[in-house]
């Protein structure tokens, strides 16, 4: 599978890097945005959100990603989605409404969306939060740390509950989880 992922990828898309046999990404940069999008085997989806949004270039962007996903028959599939505004130089603020609904036909098959976000850039995921919750419902979570996201991952299918606001609560991971994903989790998500 990942073979004709790769066949079908490398040509028209720039900065396509196949780092293992289970992850592959490709970077696009348009003005001083740049989106880093990445796939965790078969369930993660990873879009990393760098540097000054531009809302022009946002929405054209998330369609070249959707027929991406549409050629490799991806978009088939449910996955999970990490918005990581970790590195997101300037707030979002104003562009929070639309951004949410530039990104909400990305995630449409999506189970669970986690949005990361750190220090400086803790003000600007809190306001897209806002924006995002009507659009992306009680699939949505907001965590303050790559170890938060990975139990948030690990514990997804074994029934997490997610509360009512951005926040959820997890009751340990599950020990009928395969060991090798964990550790594919945490090496990706520390990165």
């Amino acid at each position: 599978m990942l073979r004709a992922i790769e066949e079908e990828m490398i040509c028209p898309i720039s900065g396509f890097n196949i780092r293992t046999e289970a992850e592959w990404n490709f970077v696009d940069k348009i003005g001083r945005c740049r989106v880093d999008y990445s796939l965790i085997g078969e369930q993660t989806l990873r879009l990393k959100l760098e540097g000054q949004i531009q809302l022009l270039s946002i929405s054209p962007l998330v369609r070249h990603h959707m027929s991406v996903l549409e050629r490799t028959g991806l978009r088939q599939r449910t996955y999970t989605l990490l918005l990581d505004l970790a590195r997101a130089e300037t707030p979002l603020r104003h562009s929070r409404q639309p951004l949410a609904e530039a990104l909400a036909p990305l995630v449409k098959r999506m189970e669970l969306v986690l949005v990361y976000g750190q220090n400086a850039s803790m003000a600007a995921l809190l306001n897209l939060v806002g924006s995002l919750g009507p659009i992306w419902g009680d699939r949505l979570l907001t965590v303050a740390s790559y170890e938060e996201a990975i139990r948030h991952l690990l514990t997804f299918r074994q029934g997490l509950e997610i509360q009512s606001g951005s926040m959820t609560r997890f009751d340990g991971l599950s020990t009928t989880f395969v060991q090798g994903r964990i550790a594919q989790l945490q090496t990706f998500l520390s990165q």
